[in-house]
């Protein structure tokens, strides 16, 4: 027997039986100079906004093959690469430039032995190493196809074995017995081939959450025709409802670049923006502007924007406040606002045509008077117990007063509101109830016009009487089962469990 051949049968025996996790596939400068302006050597971010099916982004991208033993020498050793989803090579394969030194002089011959051609996803490499190696440089160059960057599969597979097959270091046999070889960044990071992230933002925020103090209020004294200047942010003539506020992220590149390049949007690339601003009845209202920049028209109650080349105002990374104008001589009605979803249209070459961003809830118009509540699940008209609240506190001569119940949180899915009623009073006092009764007993559940099931209920009263008071009566089967709680201080407050009863207290006035 040849002791030669015997000894080196042994060496690759003890290769195969090594460490499972030793193979290892990274980002790196494969050709043993320094870094390349010609090729990608640390993972490339690119931007969501690139159309990749129409404009494939092409590059050279640069990695090692390292493995914990040296690679066997009197064999020939096979080289499988699988790319991911949505990559190809960008023309036939080259084994003389793609496989290179490595770490040390490592390759004396190269033949690929299959596929590899231009738009194949896989080729193998028939490879005759150098005494010693541990280090394989592979040199590819690939085209990024998938519709978008995250429609980009993961990860790339390498497989490291024996002519015949047998794997070294877990590495596989073959392109149909590949596992998945983790790419890593250097320094073990795991990576895929490419980042994606979005270039272009358009977060959109109300002033507080809704409810908060800083909601926009329709005063009392001016029968609900001008806004409270004491709110900040408002005028009598004008409510700040939010903002908008676009941006640039300049770490999304347009095209394929290396560690330190950059190719980020740019102001030119966005060719229009599209978004309404929508009220629930908006007659009182003359004119909206987000920034600097008005309104182009009305849709129904709706404030619309179309506005060509927007960049420099609304993608400047600072927030643009939306304010809205009022007539000052139409009463406003409290009402919910927001922005539509936003349409940003791209002209710059590789771009997709278009992209679509989220609109959101922007602050709510309140009519100014006493709120009580939120009341914690309140029972709608078919609920087993009956909830009354009882107002005191009002003159005596005063007839009626005009209210608001918002409805949050419904288990049937009925909308906030608010939904407007009449209390009459008798002596000061009145009633409301999640039952249809007569006399002062007003129902909103008839306000409401439809079943909340069980929902969290804010009661506004459009009156300026100062000590105004509630209690909250709740009855099972006429025999008053619960009574009082606070309404307005701490434990009535919203974040409170839902079984928490809620329902004495005076006004927040």
């Amino acid at each position: 027997m040849n002791m030669k051949k015997l000894l080196t049968t042994t060496a690759i025996v003890a290769m195969v039986a090594s460490s499972a996790s030793a193979l290892d596939l990274q980002y790196g400068n494969s050709n043993g100079g320094g870094n390349t302006l010609d090729a990608v050597e640390a993972q490339p971010k690119l931007a969501n906004e690139l159309d990749l099916a129409n404009t494939p982004q092409t590059g050279i991208f640069e990695f090692l093959v390292t493995t914990n033993n040296a690679i066997p020498t009197a064999d020939n050793i096979k080289l499988t690469v699988r790319l991911p989803a949505g990559v190809t090579f960008n023309g036939d394969v080259n084994p003389t430039t793609a496989i290179t030194d490595g770490a040390a002089v490592a390759v004396l011959s190269k033949l690929v032995s299959v596929n590899g051609l231009d738009g194949d996803d896989n080729v193998t490499f028939l490879i005759d190493t150098a005494t010693g190696e541990q280090s394989i440089g592979l040199r590819l160059d690939l085209s990024l196809t998938g519709a978008t960057c995250s429609a980009l599969g993961a990860p790339i597979s390498i497989g490291l074995s024996t002519e015949n097959n047998t794997p070294i270091e877990n590495g596989g046999g073959g392109v149909n017995n590949l596992a998945p070889i983790n790419l890593t960044n250097g320094g073990g990071t795991i990576v895929n081939l490419v980042s994606c992230g979005d270039a272009l933002s358009f977060p959109v925020s109300d002033d507080f959450p809704n409810g908060a103090a800083n909601d926009s209020e329709i005063t009392l004294a001016s029968l609900f025709q001008d806004f409270d200047s004491g709110v900040a942010g408002d005028s009598a003539a004008t409510a700040t409802l939010g903002t908008m506020n676009g941006a640039i992220d300049t770490t999304a590149n347009l095209s394929l670049v290396n560690t330190g390049g950059s190719d980020p949007m740019v102001f030119g690339d966005i060719s229009n923006l599209a978004f309404s601003v929508n009220f629930g009845n908006a007659a009182a209202f003359t004119g909206v502007t987000v920034g600097a920049v008005n309104d182009t028209g009305t849709t129904g109650n709706n404030f619309d924007f179309n506005v060509p080349n927007p960049a420099i105002t609304w993608v400047d990374g600072a927030a643009d406040d939306i304010i809205v104008t009022n007539d000052t001589i139409t009463a406003i009605p409290s009402q919910s606002t927001s922005t539509s979803s936003i349409t940003a249209t791209f002209g710059g070459a590789g771009l997709v045509a278009s992209k679509i961003f989220a609109g959101a809830a922007l602050d709510s118009l309140q009519r100014e008077g006493a709120v009580f509540g939120p009341f914690n699940w309140v029972g709608g008209a078919n609920s087993v117990s009956r909830n009354i609240f009882r107002f005191t506190g009002f003159p005596s001569g005063t007839m009626s007063v005009d209210g608001e119940v918002e409805v949050r949180n419904s288990s049937t899915g009925v909308t906030v509101g608010p939904y407007a009623f009449t209390l009459n009073l008798v002596n000061g006092e009145g009633q409301i109830s999640n039952n249809v009764d007569s006399g002062t007993n007003n129902s909103f559940i008839t306000a409401v016009g439809s079943d909340f099931g069980r929902a969290d209920l804010t009661i506004r009263l459009f009156d300026g009487t100062v000590g105004l008071n509630v209690d909250r009566l709740i009855l099972r089967n006429n025999v008053l089962s619960a009574f009082g709680g606070p309404a307005n201080g701490g434990n009535g407050a919203d974040g409170v469990p839902l079984n928490t009863l809620g329902g004495y207290g005076p006004a927040n006035q």
